[in-house]
């Protein structure tokens, strides 16, 4: 029963060091995006983007008045042109 309950299930992607939820966000902070338009967008409470971004900064390894420009460079390298 519970291999049953499981077999539709799989691991969530991976964008490197992230996952999907996690990539989704540091996309939308990439194009310039508010914690609050990205919360109204994924329906989420500001609280919950805030949160998230802490833990993608803490692993990349970034921090400070720059994190975001950082963040933003890691997600146009690891992007893939095919996705448009």
């Amino acid at each position: 029963m519970l291999r049953d309950a499981l077999a539709g299930t799989r691991a969530p992607r991976r964008h490197g060091a992230l996952t999907q939820r996690e990539w989704e966000i540091a996309s939308l902070v990439s194009v310039g995006r508010s914690n609050t338009e990205i919360a109204r967008a994924l329906v989420l409470s500001a609280r919950t983007v805030e949160r998230h971004i802490e833990n993608i900064y803490a692993k990349l390894g970034i921090h400070g008045p720059p994190a975001r420009a950082a963040l933003t460079a890691y997600v146009l390298r690891r992007s893939d042109p095919a996705d448009g």
